[in-house]
């Protein structure tokens, strides 16, 4: 389906759930809320107070809906990309929506420093609110699906990142030092193997890599590079038990991160440790930092491989060794739901 198509279409569904709701029965109303969500040449600005005269604050919020991280970090980089290309002023303010933060949390800055810190949104003369018709218009034209975009554009990102993606920092010294303590300096193949809700094979998403795959290719790699050992990032309980025992002591692992041997993903699983959802983006971003750690990098097509290569590149660093499995992409009616 052509993507402005379903832009419309989202955007209509968002309408009526409005009028669902009895938050407004006026169907003008929502005709131009239609044209205002769905079409991304349509720019709606809100004029809240006399500051930042002669500038545009692009307010960005969470993509939400059970979005993953590595997928929420990817489309603000992209909204940050579609800021900087229209000279606007950028301020990123995540709302309840965002899935690894408590309510009333501007979740972004648990893990990331401020952007647009010093801007009073709700006192600017001039505020334009993120949307996805944005980045998915600026996609279009550089990539075939969110998962497979142009090196050129991934080269845009990670300037995007390298200018204003900031761990912060008693995150990073933590990462730093536990990463150490796990290597000691030795040459390390990092692995990714997502499972969970990739079993399902959804529509418009990577087909997932197989163990037998990921094992054929840390193999290679281990030979043909001669890495020294293996770090393994996986939400799938199952895969780490068998990598544990193929590659024993070679394979290290952070042990305190919440896995699942479902089809679900762990956004969606019940968990009753405190500040589980804090842990959750805690534990992926550990895991993301990490990889981009490594002198090497084995995984199937996803966001967390995508996102390390990013803080990799943004560094002005590379992989020496790199091989993604890519299996394509499922075609089928299994659409995610982010709403269930």
């Amino acid at each position: 389906m052509d993507k402005r198509i379903r832009l419309r279409l989202r955007a209509l569904y968002h309408g009526f759930k409005l009028m669902k709701a009895g938050i407004t029965s006026d169907r003008k109303a929502i005709g131009q809320y239609i044209e205002i969500d769905g079409n991304p040449n349509v720019l709606n600005m809100e004029h809240r107070g006399d500051e930042h005269k002669g500038q545009v604050i692009y307010l960005i919020s969470e993509q939400g809906g059970g979005c993953g991280f590595c997928a929420e970090v990817k489309c603000l980089l992209e909204q940050l990309l579609w800021a900087e290309r229209y000279g606007f002023t950028p301020k990123v303010q995540y709302g309840d929506g965002y899935a690894y933060s408590d309510k009333g949390i501007n979740g972004f800055e648990q893990f990331f420093k401020p952007i647009g810190n010093g801007v009073d949104d709700t006192k600017a003369m001039n505020i334009l609110l993120s949307k996805q018709a944005y980045i998915e218009d600026l996609e279009k034209n550089f990539a075939k699906n969110g998962y497979s975009l142009s090196s050129g554009f991934t080269d845009e990102l990670c300037e995007i990142a390298s200018k204003y993606l900031n761990i912060k920092r008693d995150l990073k010294e933590r990462f730093d030092r536990e990463f150490s303590e796990m290597f000691d300096g030795e040459k390390v193949l990092g692995v990714h193997y997502r499972g969970s809700d990739y079993k399902v094979g959804y529509n418009d998403h990577p087909k997932m890599a197989t163990i037998e795959q990921t094992e054929e290719q840390i193999n290679i790699a281990m030979q043909t590079m001669e890495f020294e050992r293996i770090f393994l990032a996986t939400d799938d309980s199952n895969a780490k038990e068998y990598f544990q025992n193929k590659y024993r002591d070679t394979l290290k692992v952070y042990d305190d991160v919440q896995r699942t041997d479902s089809d679900t993903s762990v956004i969606f699983g019940e968990s009753d440790r405190e500040n589980h959802k804090y842990k959750l983006g805690f534990e992926i971003l550990r895991d993301v930092y990490s990889l981009s750690l490594c002198e090497g990098l084995v995984g199937g097509v996803s966001q967390v491989t995508y996102v390390s290569s990013l803080f990799k590149k943004a560094r002005g660093d590379d992989f020496d060794y790199k091989k993604i499995i890519d299996n394509g992409v499922n075609r089928n009616r299994k659409n995610f739901r982010p709403d269930r």
